[in-house]
């Protein structure tokens, strides 16, 4: 769980908790990474709880996307060039949050299929494709 930026210590222990609760196996990551560092956490990512309150398509966010991890959306961050080219992410409030998680765990395996498809949506959107490759350099070809 990536609690880098503005991680107070009573959301972190309530996250702890909620993890704890739940039987999800996590580790705290509260600490600037390093690019080598955070590519590997990327890959190991199953699942993406994307809920700011605002977010302009973030480097986070289609990094997640073009991975095949499964996302799960804040409802009131809208992509309309994302969803027209069909990327494919969960979408959800506050309010259902934990029981999309619930069923996200639940049908993984389907959720992961939907999910997979956005790699090379992401790849070609908006000419992504070299930056992306320039960036990940031998982990794009392992994606």
């Amino acid at each position: 769980l990536p609690m880098t930026y503005s991680a107070d210590d009573f959301y972190m222990q309530d996250v702890i908790g909620c993890c704890r609760k739940n039987g999800i196996s996590f580790t705290i990551l509260n600490h600037f990474l390093e690019n080598e560092e955070w590519k590997k956490y990327l890959i190991a990512t199953d699942v993406f709880i994307h809920m700011q309150l605002t977010d302009a398509f973030s480097a986070c966010l289609s990094e997640q996307l073009l991975l095949g991890n499964v996302v799960i959306n804040a409802e009131w961050l809208k992509y309309p060039d994302l969803e027209k080219a069909g990327v494919y992410y969960v979408s959800a409030n506050f309010d259902n949050l934990q029981m999309k998680v619930e069923d996200v765990i639940a049908n993984f395996n389907e959720y992961s299929m939907h999910s997979k498809k956005n790699k090379n949506i992401i790849e070609r959107f908006k000419g992504l494709e070299y930056t992306v490759k320039n960036y990940w350099g031998p982990y794009f070809e392992s994606i």
